[in-house]
């Protein structure tokens, strides 16, 4: 997805899904907003550590979602 979005110049849009699937159950989803990967890498070419950086920022921004959600749902 980080080279990807990096070769495109496209935003990651991450979603969070609490996954609670099925017949008549409620399933809570998180939108977040838009992240610009190249924001974060200036290079054409990035190298390997540089795809597992811009991997654990989407990783990080997807748990703030997820604690986020479980928060929101706590409440309700």
């Amino acid at each position: 997805i980080v080279l990807i979005a990096l070769q495109s110049g496209c935003p990651v849009i991450p979603i969070y899904t609490d996954g609670n699937y099925g017949m008549f159950k409620r399933t809570h989803i998180m939108m977040g907003t838009p992240v610009f990967l190249r924001d974060y890498c200036s290079t054409e070419n990035p190298t390997k550590v540089q795809l597992q950086e811009l991997t654990a920022l989407l990783e990080e921004k997807m748990n703030e979602m997820e604690a986020a959600l479980r928060q929101r749902t706590a409440k309700s």
